[in-house]
């Protein structure tokens, strides 16, 4: 048996215009439903007998309530992807919608190619925040359950990978932290440390820890005498080791600690920020520009060739919005392309005008590749962009 269809709501108040709309649509195998207001809008997609799959929604829908306010109204009811469909450019008509929702923006007359892949890419999109709100909800389900059974701390605690060790604090005669004893420690916290602490103070088990500069004994004398929950990765000198640590307050005086160690991915984060460091220098050192975006506006980081091209330096571009520094045209021109990206989660390739540190306009071919995290979405997008003025005036001759 084939699939149903998806239903697409069409508002558009221009009748001409919703007609080839609507029969590109179809073509494209949609089953699609219009409208002619906002009103009308959220009737239709309230009511449970004709509630579509997504909203395709203009944004100047004439009297009454535009597109934006029609698609808040919408939202409010139900959980449902809305694409605005609008023949606006502006920055601030699209910063407007993407505070409603984040499904999509599309140009009028962009095409059928451009505008079908932007719905698929909705539907994709609303699918994942599906599973995604799944997937919390399960794991608070889980949460919950680790907490309400103390039978499973005891075994957690016993034979769990995570080092657990239950400590009194010890003070001297002013009521100053000056050494803690080990009531009780897991066999993972004898494993991960090499040392056997339990009867001991910290200063038998680990020689030399009350000269350590972190102040181990300071910190968690803190967590046992005010409550202070502390979270913190830390280097411990006496056995040459790193650990990410938690210490909290069992009772006045008491306190736990517990911790994983993370000596090799430390030593894989140093080798890596040095090789990030290598990898920098390198980008700084070719002709060619480089520079990421964070969203559609918003830069991440340059290397120098594009900072010199402007005629700034890198700090004043690096993690700033494009307006601050480029005029408005330019940056509503580069806004354009920047959006697709980040709507067709594809590569796209760009012509733009962009002013020179000379105060001359040149041409350059952009290149915008968008990379993505472990969720599968945009994280940003790197763009390599090569100066072609004088070769498309030769082209022109």
């Amino acid at each position: 048996m084939a699939n149903k269809p998806n239903r697409i709501l069409l508002v558009e108040d221009e009748a001409l215009i919703a007609l080839a709309e609507r029969h590109q649509l179809a073509a494209a195998g949609y089953d699609v439903d219009h409208v002619l207001t906002g009103e009308a809008a959220v009737t239709r997609a309230l009511d449970p007998d004709s509630r579509p799959d997504l909203v395709l929604m203009d944004i100047d829908l004439g009297p009454g309530i535009d597109g934006t306010q029609a698609a808040r109204k919408i939202l409010d009811g139900i959980d449902i992807p809305v694409v605005f469909l609008s023949s606006h450019t502006e920055p601030e008509v699209v910063e407007k919608t993407e505070k409603i929702t984040s499904y999509g923006y599309v140009v009028k007359n962009s095409g059928i190619t451009v505008l079908d892949t932007s719905i698929k890419m909705a539907f994709k999109l609303f699918d994942a925040n599906e599973k995604l709100r799944d997937e919390l909800t399960h794991r608070k389900r889980i949460e919950k359950a680790l907490t309400e059974s103390e039978v499973k701390f005891r075994a957690l605690f016993e034979k769990g990978p995570i080092g657990v060790a239950y400590h009194e604090m010890v003070y001297d005669g002013t009521g100053k932290a000056i050494d803690y004893r080990f009531i009780d420690a897991n066999e993972s916290y004898i494993a991960l440390t090499g040392v056997d602490p339990r009867g001991k103070c910290v200063t038998e088990a680990f020689p030399g820890i009350e000269n350590d500069p972190f102040d181990w004994i300071g910190t968690f004398g803190r967590v046992a005498q005010t409550g202070e929950q502390l979270r913190f990765e830390q280097y411990l000198k006496p056995n040459n080791r790193w650990y990410d640590c938690v210490g909290y307050q069992v009772k006045p005086d008491h306190f736990v600690a517990a911790f994983v160690e993370i000596t090799e991915r430390k030593k894989a984060e140093e080798a890596a920020s040095k090789a990030l460091e290598d990898h920098r220098i390198l980008l700084d050192n070719i002709p060619t520009q480089i520079w990421y975006l964070t969203d559609t506006t918003m830069y991440g980081a340059v290397n120098e060739a594009h900072a010199q091209f402007l005629g700034m330096s890198k700090e004043d571009l690096s993690f700033r919005d494009m307006a601050e520094s480029l005029p408005d045209a330019v940056v509503t021109q580069c806004r354009v392309s920047n959006l697709e990206v980040f709507r067709t989660r594809s590569t796209v390739v760009s012509e733009e005008w962009a002013p020179s540190a000379s105060g001359e306009r040149r041409l350059l071919s952009i290149i915008k590749t968008p990379k993505f995290d472990e969720n599968g979405e945009v994280e940003y997008v790197v763009c390599v962009a090569d100066d072609i003025t004088e070769r498309k005036q030769l082209e022109n001759m």
